[in-house]
């Protein structure tokens, strides 16, 4: 659920910590790095891969923090910058590095199905949504009888095509580094891999039919190869590829060229391929992120060359019609909103942002708004991902030198209002979104912090080996969902030490009972930090979403109910409690709890107890009843 977001006219600093922190569930110093992991869709667990000198799936529990295997790869050597090298379902995990191994998370502790050889520098897995098959984009020559290009049933672990193809080396300068290199939906599969060398170096495009129509094993449905014509290589080396949100379009991105790619119909087919406006010139290791689809538009970055160095955008829609801009910077990361309506681009100099939905008749295309973030570095020694948004809210994160800063931005009006900003005492690695964008995680080489969105407050920070200026790992640094956070990463420039982070951020507090709108045409929320432990004493409930300036009294009560009450809707029974009066600060209340003091203030909760809390409040303004109520909030409480 994204919310839609009612700011207080607070500094962008944001509030003072209340000392409400969550809960540190493991914190772990492996060997070498942890560069990569994945939360399955369930929370259930966490699975990493660890870059040693065999890679070795580690696989953890997200309720405890505990370990429950970690299974090393028994073919190849170290594996490199595979740059998504785990995926998950519920059910299997795909890891790829030294060799690609086939989990099942069904058995944690002793979880290999399968393994198969992976090449030498792997890049890219992606298991299709109905999480029955995988495709993986292997590595170079050394593949043997398995193949470069692989498609494995995630049943049984086998392989079930295969194909041919170079990744490429990622380490090239004489051409652009390939980000993605694999998108699926449940019918395709499609893969890139370099043809050539340096300049004369082209993209080609291989496409799997995942299940075909009469059954049998999946096989190649489209190659790209020719000279020219609908088959023709993309012009330039593999840069990136993405996937439109119904699934039905990929886009790709070589460094000279797009291509829009349709995978809704019974055979796939380009739709068309373009070259960039103006031939913008080499992208060198620049842009990580270069090329998002909406179910509408394809959106691209790219660095221009011309008149000293900047950014081009250039936007595509379905037909082919082409708009572009330029803007100061070196290009790093690029993102669409969800609904199709915004995209941002994140330079070394700014943020730009983009209005997708009313474009103009002329190709040029302006920024809408645009906001200044000057960082000291581009590429990797920016981080990965350095924008994460939603449809009303964007998060920007700089590096300057040893530290970076993050800005978080409200676009529901499509401009860039700066609301908070925070800082990190390392260079960035990573930033992400909780799916409810209630939670913003961001790690560094060694050190992760937890920002509360809906509070605007630092709700947990860490730092397990405090190396400012270390290595980093070669996928990604963190991953999140609504309960837990699972941060990692490599230690020291030497690989002598990496590590990782379980994190839980309130997952016991449950909401229920949806609250009605209020006068400001919000329904208030209640949002719990810190932890459900009677001990640690540490939980405060948030009430936002109210109107501005408003008062109420935070009720907590031994049942649950859904009767009309007021402007709103009664979500309590049973013995009640009354709290004391609070007023809100711009739109929100905090209430804190004092399990050791009177009923008033919590006294009646102890350990094993679960308890349902509500805030009654007054709404003047309301055209009817003028008292409303938030939703309610549900703890059971341990020792």
């Amino acid at each position: 659920m994204v919310r839609s977001w009612a700011w207080a006219a607070w500094a962008v600093v944001g509030l003072a910590s209340s000392g409400a922190a969550q809960t540190l569930l493991a914190s772990d110093v492996t060997n070498l790095g942890i560069d990569d992991g994945a939360i399955t869709p369930d929370g259930r667990l966490g699975v990493m891969r660890e870059n040693s000198s065999a890679s070795t799936a580690r696989i953890v529990d997200m309720a405890t923090g505990q370990l429950l295997s970690a299974t090393m790869s028994s073919l190849g050597a170290i594996s490199g910058a595979a740059q998504d090298a785990v995926a998950v379902t519920n059910t299997r995990a795909v890891v790829l590095g030294s060799s690609v191994m086939v989990l099942d998370l069904t058995n944690p502790t002793a979880p290999l199905l399968a393994e198969h050889d992976a090449g030498t520098w792997p890049r890219d897995v992606e298991i299709t949504p109905d999480g029955t098959k995988a495709v993986v984009r292997g590595g170079s020559a050394g593949v043997g009888t398995v193949g470069e290009l692989l498609v494995l049933d995630l049943t049984s672990g086998a392989v079930l095509a295969t194909g041919s193809g170079s990744p490429g080396n990622p380490l090239a300068t004489a051409h652009t580094y390939n980000v993605d290199s694999v998108v699926t939906n449940d019918q395709f599969g499609l893969c890139l891999s370099i043809v050539g060398v340096g300049s004369s170096a082209h993209t080609r495009v291989t496409i799997f039919d995942l299940s075909p129509a009469g059954g049998g094993a999946p096989f190649i449905a489209y190659q790209t190869g020719a000279a020219s014509g609908a088959t023709q290589d993309q012009l330039g080396a593999p840069h990136d590829v993405a996937l439109s949100p119904d699934g039905r379009y990929a886009a790709v991105r070589s460094e000279a060229s797009v291509g829009l790619y349709d995978l809704s119909g019974s055979t796939p087919a380009r739709v068309w391929h373009k070259r960039l406006f103006g031939d913008p010139g080499p992208m060198g290791f620049t842009s990580m992120d270069s090329i998002e689809l909406s179910d509408t538009h394809v959106v691209t970055a790219s660095r221009w060359t011309g008149a000293g160095f900047g950014a081009q955008v250039d936007i595509f829609d379905f037909s082919g019609t082409q708009w572009f801009s330029r803007v100061r910077g070196d290009p790093h990361d690029v993102v669409i909103t969800p609904d199709g309506r915004l995209s941002l681009l994140r330079t070394h100099r700014a943020l730009f942002m983009f209005d997708l939905a009313h474009l103009p008749a002329a190709p040029r295309v302006l920024p809408i708004d645009h906001r200044e973030m000057l960082a000291t570095h581009t590429f990797y020694g920016a981080g990965y991902d350095s924008i994460a948004v939603t449809n009303e809210l964007a998060v920007a994160v700089a590096r300057v030198n040893g530290s970076a800063f993050a800005n978080v931005f409200d676009i529901s009006a499509d401009t860039l209002q700066m609301r908070m900003q925070t800082g990190i005492t390392e260079k960035p690695v990573d930033v992400a979104l909780s799916p409810d964008a209630s939670w913003l995680a961001i790690t560094g080489t060694t050190f992760v912090s937890v920002i509360d969105l809906l509070t605007r407050r630092v709700a947990f920070q860490h730092d397990p080996l405090t190396e400012p200026i270390g290595f980093f790992p070669w996928c990604d640094g963190v991953e999140i969902d609504n309960g837990h956070v699972l941060a990692f990463g490599v230690g020291q420039a030497n690989f002598n030490a990496g590590w990782y982070d379980v994190i839980a951020l309130f997952p016991a507090a449950q909401n229920y009972c949806a609250a009605n709108p209020n006068s400001s045409g919000e329904a208030a929320h209640l949002h719990a930090v810190g932890s459900n432990s009677v001990q640690a004493d540490d939980m405060s409930i948030w009430c936002t979403g109210l109107p501005f300036g408003a008062n109420g009294t935070m009720v907590y009560a031994t049942g649950q109910a859904s009767t009309p009450l007021g402007g709103g809707i009664l979500c309590l029974s049973g013995q009640r409690y009354f709290m004391p009066m609070a007023n809100a600060v711009g739109t929100m209340v905090e209430q804190a709890f004092d399990y050791s003091g009177s009923t008033s203030m919590g006294g009646a909760i102890s350990a094993g107890s679960t308890w349902n809390f509500q805030f009654r409040y007054r709404d003047p303004l309301a055209s009817g009843p003028q008292f409303n109520l938030s939703d309610g909030l549900s703890v059971t409480f341990t020792n």
